[in-house]
């Protein structure tokens, strides 16, 4: 295994697009400002770090995609747990092919969670030197990520990033549209379109996004009672839990600990 400044890369394949890098970045890792040649796509299977560069701060956590333009400068650090990810350098020709506008973007994985749930059964059910259909899903991902950083957008407003943080801050609460909306100053139905023209999602996927994140974390690194897990994540009880659970990551929250440990 080699230790570059994307991680430890576990394994490596040079495909007709792009070269495609399996990392895992250990708990605690912190890599100092970098830059690389080629234009990146990262995809985050398991774990969460931060990306920093001179524009702003950016959360990966699992399901998330990040596009990067060549030659940025950023810098990476890991919390404390483990994180697995899937880093293509997009060969020349490829990145030609895409939106020439296509600015660095990170997306959260309400985004494209059905691309990321098929990628993760294909890689983990693949067999070994025979992944075509992985190939082909990492194509799509880089242009559909490509097409969504490259769209003329409005801006995104200021509203909605306040909206942003205060869900972050409480989404094991009851939260209601109407109360957020109305706590950065606009409508429920403006904070609900913005939603879906900036996020691609309602806020009430995001917020059980947030609310799975938060339980898979407790389940993986705690040995607290699910039941516990689930009211702290803020669903109503363990089943509740358990139904977002498994449509969300194909797996029962118990499965996913046994499997685990």
């Amino acid at each position: 295994m080699a230790q570059v400044t994307h991680g430890v890369v576990t394994d490596s394949s040079d495909l007709r697009s792009f070269t495609l890098y399996e990392v895992m970045l250990p708990p605690g890792l912190e890599l100092a400002e970098h830059r690389h040649d080629a234009m990146q796509l990262c995809a985050v299977l398991e774990g969460d770090h931060l990306e920093r560069s001179a524009a702003s701060e950016k959360r990966l956590a699992p399901g998330s995609v990040l596009l990067r333009r060549s030659n940025e400068a950023h810098a990476n650090r890991v919390a404390e747990e483990e994180v697995h990810a899937i880093l293509l350098d997009l060969h020349a020709d490829f990145a030609l092919s895409l939106p020439a506008n296509a600015e660095t973007a990170c997306f959260p994985s309400a985004r494209f969670h059905q691309l990321m749930d098929d990628l993760r059964w294909e890689h983990d059910h693949a067999e070994a030197g025979a992944r075509p259909a992985v190939e082909a899903l990492l194509i799509l991902l880089a242009i559909r990520t490509a097409r969504a950083a490259a769209l003329p957008a409005r801006p995104r407003p200021a509203w909605l990033d306040e909206a942003l943080r205060r869900l972050h801050a409480r989404f094991t609460e009851p939260v209601r549209l109407g109360l957020v909306a109305a706590s950065v100053g606009v409508s429920p139905a403006r904070l609900a379109t913005a939603f879906r023209r900036h996020l691609n999602t309602s806020l009430g996927e995001y917020l059980t996004e947030l609310r799975l994140e938060f339980a898979r974390r407790e389940l993986l690194r705690s040995r607290r009672k699910i039941s516990e897990i689930a009211l702290d994540a803020g669903f109503y009880d363990e089943s509740h839990l358990g139904r977002a659970f498994r449509r969300r990551y194909g797996i029962a929250p118990g499965a996913l600990r046994r499997a685990h440990n």
